[in-house]
């Protein structure tokens, strides 16, 4: 298993260089790397034996999902679900684990769970598409670090961009932006905004778009804030499990705040419970399947790799959300800056 892992993460020592710049030491992202996929090997190391070897397997993988491990829980094998058994939900999960012994212990089972998955791929209708929910990509740079003028002008620029693309949304629709494009929101943000959320109420279409929260505390939210809400709408969702180290320090006083038990990123949107995934919980399967328990009508991932200079990142996130998508019968909708 520490071969699958380091294949599947091996865009993250790149992507930490260019995250953290010249500030930060060559060795992190490697040691991030090798240490996250050790991690996430040790239960497959502990649990090997010759017997009972489908079971351990099984259990170690379940072990991988739930945390701590689900801090760094990425490409679980557990994700092939969706494509085997397409909208059977938990049911489906269990099947995958099942197939999954059978395949290890080379049972005759895997017989019975091979017509389960062509009869369920047969008669597999794709959710109905959502009318008038759009991701939007973009292609904004970082944004500009620290408290000075530079970051302020940059970020306010980012928001009049917002309010000009405000004034572009049609009657009666939802568009989604990516992670933090307009960076930390304060009240000057936030004045300016009000005004293009009264409009956008006017026309009865919001604008979900990420951005940083901050609280009295010295921390911040990463959020998904929602732009012309109105009726039963929520506010914003926030990413319950930022990426550690970066972002999340869980025994600091700083960086993003973490929600790992809660369903923060649960919010209604125009009369649907619509699951917010951020940028690194779509490569966790603990967030995907914890948010799954709240039976959504729709999940929205909202991711910026600004940072990225490996395609595998994007594109496992992008499978990801598909695959448990079609596993529960779940409409997706993405929007990633680049």
């Amino acid at each position: 298993m520490l071969g699958y892992y380091l294949g599947g993460a091996r865009g993250l020592p790149g992507g930490t260089a260019v995250f953290f710049g010249e500030g930060g030491p060559w060795w992190l992202g490697y040691a991030c790397y090798f240490g996250a996929c050790l991690f996430l090997t040790l239960p497959f190391l502990i649990l090997y034996g010759q017997h009972g070897r489908g079971w351990r397997f099984v259990i170690a993988m379940c072990i991988s999902i739930v945390p701590p491990l689900a801090f760094v829980g990425w490409i679980n094998p557990i994700a092939v679900a969706g494509t085997i058994f397409p909208a059977m939900g938990w049911i489906g999960l269990a099947a995958t684990t099942g197939l999954m012994i059978s395949l290890v212990d080379r049972s005759v089972w895997i017989l019975s769970f091979a017509i389960i998955s062509a009869l369920a791929n047969y008669y597999y209708v794709a959710p109905a598409v959502l009318v008038g929910w759009t991701g939007i990509d973009t292609h904004f740079p970082r944004l500009s670090n620290g408290d000075g003028i530079g970051a302020v002008m940059d970020g306010m620029k980012r928001v009049d961009w917002l309010l000009k693309y405000a004034d572009t949304v049609p009657s009666n629709s939802v568009r989604v932006l990516p992670e933090t494009i307009i960076g930390p929101v304060g009240m000057s943000a936030k004045y300016l905004m009000s005004g293009a959320s009264t409009d956008l109420k006017k026309r009865g279409s919001r604008i979900l778009v990420g951005g940083e929260l901050n609280q009295d505390d010295g921390r911040y939210l990463n959020a998904v804030l929602v732009i012309g809400a109105q009726g039963s709408d929520g506010k914003q969702a926030v990413q319950g499990i930022p990426v550690p180290v970066s972002m999340w320090h869980p025994f600091g006083k700083s960086g993003a705040v973490a929600d790992v038990w809660g369903h923060s990123g649960l919010v209604d949107v125009n009369g649907k419970k619509t699951g917010v995934l951020i940028c690194y919980e779509q490569l966790l399967t603990y967030s995907v399947l914890w948010m799954m328990t709240e039976e959504p009508d729709v999940l929205v991932g909202a991711s910026n790799l600004w940072w990225v200079t490996d395609k595998t990142i994007p594109v496992i996130q992008e499978q990801m959300m598909l695959t448990f998508g079609r596993l529960f019968g779940v409409v997706v909708v993405r929007a990633v800056n680049s």
